[in-house]
């Protein structure tokens, strides 16, 4: 998906969603070890680079209909519509850049997802979470106590990294400055 906004025009072979939604229901299936969001992000931007071919439509609205495309699976298979779109314009690049002309499309395209799937689906959440209680206000302490080392755990964290000069970058893994 991002080697084909960047470097293909927004093209996508048209067998190949066909092509990734058989083996991923072969995979996931059979109890392979995979995850659901490359397969539907590949397959939504599949279709939706495959619409905008049947359209005719120039070389950057098709990238903009394959960001939207893989925005409404994965806006539908997590169940998380705005995330989906976000996370579909986000994903494009290392830096704190956003494709700000795909934005609506994709929210759009990840409402429309969410909803026809939860039709079929219903719409409990994915991960069910169970239902806690606070035994007793002494516990309290105890919660504020773990919130403030986890808080210093996570700026150590983020500090050493930074520090390291060390970033993630997709396709190469850790790169430095």
């Amino acid at each position: 998906m991002i080697d084909s906004f960047h470097r293909k025009k927004g093209l996508v072979r048209r067998r190949a969603p066909i092509i990734k939604t058989i083996a991923s229901a072969i995979t996931i299936g059979s109890g392979g070890s995979a995850g659901k969001e490359d397969p539907i992000a590949q397959i939504g931007s599949g279709f939706g680079s495959i619409l905008g071919s049947l359209m005719k439509v120039g070389d950057r609205e098709r990238r903009i209909m394959l960001l939207a495309g893989a925005a409404g699976g994965i806006g539908a298979i997590f169940k998380a519509p705005l995330g989906a779109a976000l996370f579909a314009v986000e994903v494009l690049y290392v830096k704190e850049d956003f494709e700000f002309e795909a934005i609506i499309p994709c929210i759009i395209s990840s409402i429309m997802g969410f909803m026809v799937f939860s039709y079929y689906d219903g719409t409990e959440t994915i991960f069910h979470i169970p239902k806690l209680t606070l035994a007793m206000p002494a516990q309290l302490p105890f919660y504020v106590i773990l919130g403030i080392l986890c808080a210093a755990v996570g700026y150590i964290y983020i500090r050493f990294f930074m520090g390291q000069g060390i970033y993630f970058s997709i396709g190469s893994g850790f790169t430095g400055n």
